[in-house]
């Protein structure tokens, strides 16, 4: 078996209404533990942050960040779709453990 990679995901919610998400599927917590194969590509697709905004026209358009990711970011969010990727490879002696912190906000 391939050693894996854990990777933490904290969903937090910066606006005046709160977004449902769809997936992944936040614990009670907001947290996601999502594992991931410890070798892989630039580009490899992590996982997909998807929610949804109870206001309308341009204030339902979602954006997403990272608001906290260990420095150099192993990782790096499409602020459109929500895409997760990896930005590089994982170092020998990097933590197998990865806590990142997504921020969704909506335009208000």
């Amino acid at each position: 078996a391939l050693p894996i990679l854990s990777v933490f995901i904290y969903i937090l919610d910066q606006n005046d209404n709160i977004p449902v998400f769809l997936y992944p599927v936040p614990s009670s917590e907001y947290t996601v533990d999502h594992r991931i194969p410890q070798t892989f590509p630039v580009g490899y697709l992590v996982t997909k942050a998807t929610a949804v905004d109870a206001d309308s026209g341009h204030n339902a358009w979602l954006s997403y960040s990272l608001l906290q990711c260990p420095d150099p970011c192993l990782f790096k969010i499409s602020p459109h779709t929500g895409e997760l990727r990896a930005a590089r490879v994982v170092q020998e002696r990097e933590n197998l453990t990865q806590k990142l912190l997504i921020l969704v906000q909506d335009r208000k």
